[in-house]
Formats: C-alpha cells, sequence, structure tokens
C-alpha cells in the first residue's frame, strides 16, 4: 500500500463535511475516490517533499569540514530540478528539501556537489530506490577531491554512464565529470571512489584523469568495502589503484591502463585478477604493494613498473619496452596449455647477449623479430663500443643472427643506437618491425638532432 498523508486525507475530509454530506450522489463518489487513493497511492505530481542531507569532509569521511559550502544538487527528472543550501561550518552538515510536485522515483539519478568554491571540490550520484511520496536519503556525504558513486538499492542495481550523463561539467563547471558517447572522464584532481557494497558497471570506457599531481587522489580509483566495478570498455587510470580486501573488480577482456606522467603511484589489490595491464606514462613509475599479482596481458610501454614482493604470474604475454624492477619476486609465465605433453616445447640452444653460448653478460633483451633465415633482436642500452665478434657484442642494440640452424643460432652482424657498427651510443631499441627488405627499429627518447647518417643517428627515435 502507498503512503497516504495526513494532509491529503483532512483535504478529503473537509470537503465531505462542508460539501457533500447532503449528497448521497456525490457522496459516494468522493469514498470511491478515497478508496483508489489508498489502493493506488498519489500520483507522482502530488509527490509530497523529499529530504536529502550529508557532510561535508576535508578528507575521505574522518574530519568534518569546518568551513560553510555552498551544496548544489541536481535531481534527474525530465526536467531535471536544482537546488541549493550551505554547510554547517561547525559540523559540514546539509540538508536539502525538494518540495512537493517533483517526479522522483525509483532509479532517478541526484548529484550533489561542492559549487561555486575553488579552493574545494567533491561529488557524489546516486540513485533513488523509492517512488514514495515522502521519504529521505541520508548520507551524502561528500568527501574531498573526490567523486563518489552509490546506489540507494541495497541489491541489483547499479550507476552508469547514463546516470552520470544527465547532468555534467557542461552544466556546471564545478561538477567533477564529463560524458561523450562510450565515454566517462572524471576530471583531473580526483579519485573516483565507489561506494561501500555499491556497484558501479559504467556500461561504457571510463577515464580518471590526472593533472600530474603528487596527491594520492589525482586521476586514481578506491573501491570501498565489498563494493564492485564492472568494466564496460577500457579503464584508464592517471593515478593509482586501490581496493579493499572485501571489493571485486571485474575488468572483463578490456585493458586497464596506467598513463601516469609521474612516479609514487601504486597498485594496492587483492583481486583474483586483475585482467590486461598497460602502462604507458613517460616518466611514469608504478609499485605493487601487495605480496602477490595476477594478469592477463601485461605491458610497459613507457614508465617504470615495480613488481609485488613475492610473485607476479602473467597469463597472458609479457612486453617490456619501458623498465621493469622485479623486487626479488617470482615472476611466473602461467599462459594456457593448448598441446599435449608430448609437444612441449625442449631447451635446445642459447646465446647471451653478447652473441656468446657461454657469456655471461647482462643485459635485457626487448623485442624480436625474424625475417626468412634471420633473427633480429632488440636490446637496452649499453655505451661499450658494438663489435661483430660473438661474445663482444653487448654494445651493439641491434644484434642479427642467421638461424638457418635451429640449434646453432650465429651471429653475423650487429649495430649500436646511432646506427654504427663500432659506435658506443647508449639508447634501448624498444621495437622491431620488418616490411620487404626493410627493417623498422623503434628506440627510447633522445634529445639530440635526428641524422641521416649512419653514426650519428641516436637522435632518431625511429631508424630504418
Amino acid at each position: 500500500m502507498k503512503q497516504i498523508t495526513h494532509t491529503y486525507i483532512g483535504t478529503i475530509k473537509s470537503l465531505i463535511e462542508e460539501r457533500f454530506l447532503s449528497d448521497a450522489t456525490m457522496l459516494k463518489t468522493v469514498f470511491l475516490g478515497l478508496g483508489m487513493l489508498i489502493c493506488f497511492g498519489l500520483p507522482h505530481t502530488m509527490h509530497a517533499q523529499v529530504t536529502l542531507s550529508g557532510t561535508v569532509y576535508s578528507d575521505a569521511g574522518v574530519t568534518a569540514d569546518a568551513v560553510a559550502r555552498t551544496i548544489t544538487v541536481a535531481v534527474g527528472t525530465s526536467t531535471p530540478g536544482v537546488f541549493s543550501t550551505t554547510s554547517s561550518v561547525t559540523t559540514g552538515a546539509w540538508t536539502v528539501t525538494i518540495p512537493a510536485g517533483h517526479s522522483i522515483s525509483t532509479s532517478t539519478p541526484i548529484l550533489v556537489w561542492i559549487d561555486n568554491d575553488v579552493t574545494r571540490r567533491g561529488e557524489v550520484l546516486t540513485k533513488s530506490s523509492s517512488s514514495q511520496a515522502v521519504f529521505s536519503i541520508t548520507g551524502l556525504d561528500l568527501y574531498r577531491d573526490r567523486v563518489i558513486t552509490r546506489h540507494e538499492a541495497t541489491s541489483g542495481t547499479s550507476t552508469t554512464l547514463t546516470d552520470f550523463s544527465f547532468y555534467t561539467s557542461a552544466n556546471d563547471s564545478d561538477v567533477q565529470h564529463s560524458t561523450s558517447t562510450g565515454l566517462l572522464t572524471i576530471t583531473p584532481g580526483n579519485e573516483l571512489y565507489i561506494w561501500a557494497g555499491k556497484t558501479f558497471a559504467p556500461g561504457s570506457a571510463l577515464t580518471v584523469a590526472g593533472n600530474a599531481l603528487a596527491s594520492t587522489t589525482d586521476g586514481s580509483m578506491f573501491l570501498a568495502t565489498s563494493s564492485i566495478y564492472t568494466a564496460g570498455g577500457q579503464t584508464t587510470l592517471a593515478g593509482s589503484l586501490r581496493a579493499s580486501s572485501t571489493a571485486s573488480f571485474n575488468p572483463g577482456n578490456f585493458f586497464t591502463v596506467f598513463n601516469a606522467t609521474t612516479t609514487a603511484k601504486v597498485i594496492n589489490t587483492t583481486f583474483a585478477t586483475l585482467g590486461n595491464l598497460r602502462f604507458s606514462g613517460a616518466g611514469g613509475a608504478w609499485s605493487f604493494t601487495q605480496s602477490s599479482a595476477t594478469t592477463s596481458e601485461f605491458t610497459i610501454v613507457l614508465g617504470t613498473v615495480t613488481a609485488p614482493a613475492t610473485s607476479l604470474v602473467v597469463t597472458g604475454s609479457f612486453q617490456n619496452y619501458g623498465s621493469f624492477v622485479n623486487n626479488s619476486a617470482t615472476l611466473r609465465m602461467n599462459g594456457p596449455v593448448s598441446t599435449t605433453t608430448a609437444d612441449i616445447a625442449l631447451f635446445a640452444v642459447g646465446r647471451d647477449v653478447s652473441g656468446s653460448a657461454a657469456g655471461t653478460s647482462n643485459l635485457a633483451v626487448n623485442a624480436y623479430v625474424t625475417s626468412r633465415n634471420y633473427l633480429y633482436v632488440a636490446k637496452a642500452a649499453n655505451a661499450t663500443a658494438c663489435s661483430q665478434t660473438a661474445g663482444s657484442a653487448i654494445g651493439c642494440e641491434l644484434m642479427v643472427f642467421d638461424i638457418s640452424s635451429t640449434t646453432n643460432p650465429i651471429y653475423v652482424a650487429g649495430r649500436d643506437t646511432t646506427g654504427d657498427a663500432t659506435g658506443v651510443g647508449s639508447l634501448a631499441i624498444n621495437g622491431l618491425a620488418i616490411s620487404g627488405n626493410s627493417l623498422y627499429v623503434t628506440k627510447g627518447l633522445s634529445a639530440t638532432a635526428c641524422s641521416q647518417t649512419a653514426g650519428s643517428a641516436i637522435g632518431c627515435e625511429l631508424m630504418v
């Protein structure tokens, strides 16, 4: 049964007493209407007031903000309603009353943010779980430098891109998110905070943008206790990824891309798997602070990644074009087995990075490519002079082996990163590709002018 207020019953009672007691037909009509009202409830246009309330915090819910802030609420009805109030200067508490006549119903999105304040930002988006005539939503707290996503129903729902799109920074520049087709973007400087026990499934790609700040919130994502994140596209984070031990992370087949350009970013989770990871921020540095982690694809395009202290399990491919610090951890490639025992590959032959069958040189191999009977190997930077003699070629960032024999690869030629056969240039080669008779080489960064002369081409990040 829908909730009926004394106001409406009192109104009907007055009409009966004052006008209709002597008219039997009219009296019957009034009581019939009253019965329908009790059975079916008040129409949306007759909804009484709704009360929304919360507290403004100067952190993530510990310290109440002791400054009066302008709090604005937008309600995602067919024509969004916008209401404002001021938070308490002592407790940070705020309350907004939405007057009678609204059309808030189940799943109506409600956005709350700190408005007209260049020193403070904070936002929370929720969805109503009620279509009752009178109800309230409490605990709509605002955390400093965080965009909180939540919903009022306890199960079977989530917030989505559609919910966020009803009111964005295009409507008010103090709103801390924007939307476009297939993409939700959180404004730089903020952390996306998924509320405890709630589900966020945007149904789209997600970008938490950053300003290359040293703060822990800038470009970051946090999953609170028992919260769930289900990716609907690529997830891009300019900061860190942290989660409660009881949170759930469902990346599907989508990539999570870390693109910070500053150091001290962390990945601190206990998820069963992080899915496909890509690190691609020039100057960025990320550390796994948990003891172990499991991923599918693991690619470092740019930046430095420090492994967990105990183990990193990669069930897909591992590619490193930047810097990988193993942190004394075990790196285990644990891809699916699709061959029979008799078909499992056995070690046949090896060479170290100097080209020797028994060498002790220590330098990373970043990439390789084959063409006909030749193997082309790209290596990390080394300032030793390049040599055309096997066992002395550690300084050749590019090495070529004749692999016409499957058990005896022979070093046949090398070049350093300047394009010289004896050069001492020191810059990593990160990628190789072959088309026809041409070998394409991609390298690390160099501010030296590019030259078309072999031996002087260290500044050419692409060489052919």
